[in-house]
């Protein structure tokens, strides 16, 4: 493995991660956390993802002029303890604007989550986060926009906390952020809604999901 340059193909891969191909940010964010030591799996299943960009070059973001979908909105899930390792949670998160994809991430969470609803909270956090940046990008670009940007989230706890400050024995660690979130609702910067699970775009920012379901969320994503 000393010969293969597996952390300059995980670099590539990264890049076209993060500017143009949202489908692949998963698998290269596991890729990414064996750079230190890659054996010869990591090294198959990057030239997997190599094989996926090869037969898939032509497909490229693609932004309309939807009028219905002309304000931003963002989707966040979590995937709790996926890390057998570790036990730590992935965050995930995509936003959309003229019907394509603008803004994605996938993350590992830096604590071990107590529960589904604490792994969702903090994606939740994430989620706003990078929702404070692209309200303001918005407005600049569109001055009239005055309301709140929607985020979806499909665990209706975490939602609870954050609008109800509903904390109990497993939560109510989570204060900070929550008040984090409670002050973004106030000052109606973003509006919180419940989503089905079978309906969350950002589910292939946490984990694998199959052939079939990565080719729905493309199709939703804009990449044509």
């Amino acid at each position: 493995m000393s010969q293969i340059p597996y952390m300059q193909a995980v670099g590539c891969l990264l890049f076209a991660s993060q500017v143009s191909r949202p489908d692949i940010t998963y698998a290269v964010n596991m890729l990414s956390r064996f750079s230190k030591n890659p054996g010869k799996a990591h090294w198959k299943a990057a030239k997997r993802v190599m094989r996926y960009l090869k037969g898939t070059l032509d497909s490229q973001l693609v932004y309309r002029a939807d009028l219905k979908e002309s304000n931003i909105k963002g989707y966040c899930d979590a995937d709790w303890a996926g890390n057998i390792d570790d036990r730590q949670s992935t965050t995930g998160y995509v936003f959309l604007h003229q019907s394509s994809a603008v803004s994605w991430a996938t993350k590992k969470q830096k604590t071990v989550a107590l529960s589904s609803t604490e792994a969702e909270f903090m994606s939740l956090t994430a989620a706003i986060q990078e929702s404070v940046y692209l309200k303001k990008l918005e407005m600049e670009l569109n001055p009239k926009i005055e309301e709140a940007m929607k985020i979806f989230c499909d665990n209706k706890g975490a939602i609870q906390v954050a609008l109800n400050n509903n904390y109990s024995n497993r939560t109510k660690h989570v204060d900070i952020k929550a008040k984090f979130i409670r002050q973004k609702i106030d000052e109606e910067e973003v509006t919180l809604e419940y989503i089905p699970t079978n309906e969350m775009l950002a589910d292939v920012f946490t984990k694998a999901v199959s052939s079939q379901k990565l080719q729905y969320l493309r199709n939703k994503f804009g990449l044509l």
